[in-house]
């Protein structure tokens, strides 16, 4: 028979939405458990996007999450969209008052589960046979294996973070699930080059006017970096610029 576990949220995903979530929700004195799949080294050191919005940024800051990438992020205060020969730039912070911050969603990911765990909350990594049941009803639950062994999570509410390839979006029952589409622009697809020496900071560069564009970034040398973030970046973009980057016109 099923261990049984009580709490108010349960939550499928321990990725950015997942483990904001339940950190928000711990702030608020919500009780949460956070499911995830994979392993705590896969989640943490899975390389992802890499740019937060302002209002990303700034809750991540006011929530207490933020000393890491404040840091070691790197702000960018507008965009430069070469096309016709000329580069055109988009200045962010004088159009709008805001910027976004260049920070990896692994990083991100690593505070999360870092805060989490220093306050003592619970997080279910290599989470095996995870299952949804009675979204109609006024008791849901979770069912799933830890160790081997059979777990039931009741709760009040379920949270699907786990993507769109994950459980509980195919578990939602029919004519409940409202899809919101959103087609997104492919024009503007780079390559991230990074150079450690350049002289001041510039804005993220993209070239879009052929079928080869590129992106990339100088970030100022005076910023200070953590070594591990450093070199695993480094260590990254080589990889990539080896298998994709074609020089910028």
């Amino acid at each position: 028979m099923a261990a049984t576990e009580r709490t108010q949220v349960g939550i499928v995903g321990a990725g950015p939405a997942g483990l904001l979530l339940a950190h928000l929700l711990d702030r608020q004195g919500i009780a949460s458990v956070v499911l995830e799949a994979r392993s705590r080294d896969y989640v943490e050191n899975r390389i992802r996007a890499g740019v937060l919005e302002q209002g990303t940024a700034d809750l991540l800051t006011e929530s207490g999450v933020g000393e890491r990438m404040a840091r070691v992020g790197l702000p960018h205060e507008g965009v430069i969209l070469r096309f016709g020969g000329q580069d055109h730039r988009i200045d962010f912070r004088a159009l709008t008052g805001k910027a976004v911050m260049v920070y990896s969603q692994h990083l991100v990911v690593r505070d999360l589960i870092g805060a989490r765990l220093a306050a003592g909350r619970r997080i279910v990594f290599e989470a095996e046979r995870v299952s949804v049941h009675d979204f109609d009803t006024g008791h849901p639950c979770i069912l799933y294996q830890e160790n081997g062994a059979d777990r039931e999570l009741e709760c009040d509410f379920i949270a699907g973070c786990d993507g769109f390839h994950g459980v509980c979006r195919p578990s939602v029952p029919p004519g409940v699930l409202t899809e919101l589409p959103n087609v997104l622009c492919t024009c503007c697809v780079g390559t991230v080059r990074v150079s450690w020496k350049a002289p001041t900071p510039i804005a993220t560069r993209i070239s879009a006017s052929n079928v080869r564009p590129s992106l990339r970034s100088k970030p100022p040398p005076s910023r200070r970096r953590e070594d591990e973030y450093g070199e695993r970046r480094a260590e990254g973009m080589s990889r990539y610029r080896d298998r994709r980057a074609i020089a910028p016109r």
